[in-house]
């Protein structure tokens, strides 16, 4: 990883498949250790785009972290 990304200050999140080829859960595991505010989690049977693959469960993953950094539960909106 790059040595400026712990210096970013902004809350991070990081997901990945677990069966993902291309950048693996090495690589994740490495940008999460990086970074000085993450939060990571393996979307399991997923490949490289856990998004396209398992949708529900990465805006779920989604969802929590930006209900987390926000502070309060339910204050994110969808967007329209």
């Amino acid at each position: 990883a790059r040595p400026w990304l712990g210096a970013i200050p902004q809350p991070a999140l990081v997901l990945y498949g677990e069966e993902d080829g291309v950048t693996g859960a090495e690589m994740s595991s490495t940008l999460s250790a990086s970074l000085a505010h993450a939060v990571s989690a393996m979307i399991p049977k997923a490949g490289h785009a856990p998004h396209l693959e398992c949708p529900e469960l990465f805006a779920r993953h989604t969802r929590d972290f930006l209900r987390s950094v926000a502070g309060v539960a339910g204050s994110v909106e969808p967007h329209p």
